[in-house]
């Protein structure tokens, strides 16, 4: 049975990601990276506090690794999924 859950974000940050097409991230708008990034169509959870959504259903959650990069300052992000 699949148990449904909740995602919130209390830290908000001016933060825009854009999407690439190998499905990683670039960014388009400095803001700060918080452990739970959210986009249209994404969540992005900074690999310290990953556990708790690894263990929700493949079903519900697909994790993945994700790069963030800053074009701008040549600044790369491997921590999120």
């Amino acid at each position: 049975m699949v148990k449904p859950w909740n995602v919130s974000n209390k830290e908000s940050s001016q933060l825009l990601l854009w999407r690439l097409p190998d499905e990683n991230f670039r960014i388009m708008q400095a803001g700060e990276l918080t452990p739970l990034i959210n986009g249209y169509q994404y969540i992005l959870v900074h690999h310290s506090i990953l556990a708790p959504f690894s263990a929700l259903s493949s079903d519900q959650v697909t994790i993945r690794p994700r790069t963030i990069i800053n074009h701008v300052t040549g600044q790369i992000w491997n921590e999120y999924s």
